[in-house]
């Protein structure tokens, strides 16, 4: 250890002067000849390439900081390294003053066939050598932990940075610093890298939540039992549900329908836990995180298995209503209501007769009731979708009504979609303005049909070109396409009468 720490300062001190003593980029050294210029370049790039191998190998740095990083790093555990040559001297046996004094004595006795004395001392040796390593251990674990606690300040940093997939990084680097004994705590800094991958998953590349969810299962879940630890295994389980569903939302096809459930399954094994009459609030969340992936499912599953779905998601909205009163918890009420509007018009656009007519009225209700609490002054991303899921259900309703009361619906659709507009723009969020603007098209059709004419027709032409300047392909493109079609030939058959 003493010739490393000396080879390692003569090397940092050699390394350092090289530095120091490199040209400025925009200087060329009039006494250098070219061939020498390139020398000392090399030089300085090999002795920059040492400077970050040793920082990454030996005093544990990221692997990309700048070389001057790299070379404070360097120094500052070159500094260091009396102290931890002293801390490992102290905890080497051979130099235990009372060990070195019982080997000679064990040893003389056993020569002089003075066996139990010799055993007398052996069994001291042994019970101090104990001693030594119960101590010795103490010590290594505080250091670990404290090691532990470094890296975890360095992930927080990074953290706030928004570098999330730096600050997964240096979790990991925590939770394998932990002594295995800590398991609370390599527990808890799996969740960290969790969450802090689902951060990067969620922004910007998927694969990260990928790497989340593998965490929670393979890292996480097996050091928190349900058997000791209720309440962390259940948050684990809502941790996992969470990510699950942010990656279903993400994935197309069989993998989301299968991220979908599997965050379910998730939500449900934590609501065995988390019970209404132990944590009413918290219950209650898990209630509305259960309907939400439930109806994501619902989007994504025909006939029978959708219907299915959003009733399931429409009672876990309803339980958590039980909880949460627009008295005691006016937002979380408020966000449930309009969760709630948005099941019920599913249900209803899957739904015929008086069946129909009743879910359509009861999301009419829930939108009205959530819209009070939620304003565009207090929210307006929230209010502006829950404008447009208003404005879609008095359509649907206006479709279904005749004369003057169906007209009425159908105008004040419009109106809700006018105002979303006011806040979803195209700069901030351009596939929900496209949405409203293909919305707005398909009821300036059916306003048409209904007395608005060939200016109704024109209006819709004009929302659909909106709406398929940003519907590049897929689905919406189709749609959005379908009502232009159907708007163009109404406005020339209007033009022709």
């Amino acid at each position: 250890m003493k010739r490393f720490a000396t080879a390692l300062i003569l090397f940092l001190f050699a390394a350092h002067a090289a530095v120091a003593q490199a040209p400025r980029a925009d200087m060329r050294p009039g006494w250098l000849s070219e061939a020498e210029e390139t020398q000392l370049a090399n030089n300085l790039g090999a002795a920059r390439t040492v400077i970050r191998n040793i920082a990454i190998d030996i005093f544990g740095a990221q692997p990309n900081l700048s070389p001057a990083d790299y070379r404070q790093l360097v120094e500052a555990g070159v500094r260091n390294l009396p102290e931890r040559l002293a801390a490992a001297e102290a905890l080497n046996p051979e130099n235990d003053a009372e060990l070195l004094r019982l080997k000679p004595l064990i040893i003389a006795a056993t020569r002089a066939g003075r066996l139990a004395e010799a055993e007398r001392q052996q069994v001291a040796f042994n019970l101090r050598f104990e001693f030594f390593l119960a101590e010795t251990r103490q010590r290594f674990e505080a250091q670990t932990l404290q090691q532990a606690g470094n890296w975890r300040s360095a992930g927080d940093l990074a953290h706030a940075q928004a570098n999330w997939r730096a600050a997964a990084g240096h979790y990991v680097r925590a939770a394998e610093a932990a002594p295995e004994s800590a398991s609370e705590l390599r527990w808890f800094l799996r969740l960290e890298q969790a969450l802090a991958l689902s951060e990067q998953g969620q922004r910007f590349d998927t694969t990260a939540l990928l790497e989340a969810r593998e965490v929670i299962e393979v890292r996480a879940l097996p050091l928190v039992s349900r058997a000791t630890d209720a309440p962390s295994w259940a948050a684990t389980q809502m941790i996992l549900g969470d990510l699950l569903l942010a990656l279903g939302d993400r994935q197309a096809g069989a993998a989301g329908l299968e991220s979908l459930n599997a965050a379910r399954a998730a939500y449900q094994r934590a609501l065995e836990v988390l019970t209404r009459a132990s944590n009413a609030q918290g219950w209650a969340v898990m209630q509305m995180n259960l309907g939400r992936v439930l109806f994501e499912m619902s989007e994504r599953q025909a006939d029978a298995a959708g219907l299915e779905s959003l009733n399931a998601a429409r009672a876990a909205y309803e339980r958590a209503l039980q909880v949460q009163t627009r008295t005691a918890h006016a937002r979380s009420w408020a966000t449930t209501q309009l969760n709630l509007g948005n099941t019920l018009l599913a249900l209803g656009q899957r739904q015929a007769g008086a069946a129909q007519l009743e879910r359509l009225n009861g999301a009419l209700a829930a939108y009205e009731q959530g819209l009070e609490v939620i304003t565009r002054a207090t929210d307006a991303e929230v209010w502006a979708m829950g404008q447009i899921g208003f404005g879609n259900t008095l359509s649907a309703l206006g479709e279904r009504q005749a004369g003057a009361a169906g007209l009425e619906r159908l105008n004040a659709a419009r109106a809700a979609y006018e105002r979303a507009l006011e806040v979803l723009t195209r700069a901030t969020d351009a596939q929900s303005w496209a949405m409203a603007q293909m919305n707005l098209g398909s009821l300036e059709v059916t306003i048409g049909d209904r007395g608005g004419g060939r200016t109704a027709y024109q209006r819709a032409i004009n929302h659909c070109r909106g709406a398929l300047e940003v519907f590049a392909d897929g689905e919406y493109r189709r749609r959005a396409l379908d009502i232009l079609t159907a708007a163009q030939a109404r406005a020339e058959a209007s033009a022709a009468r």
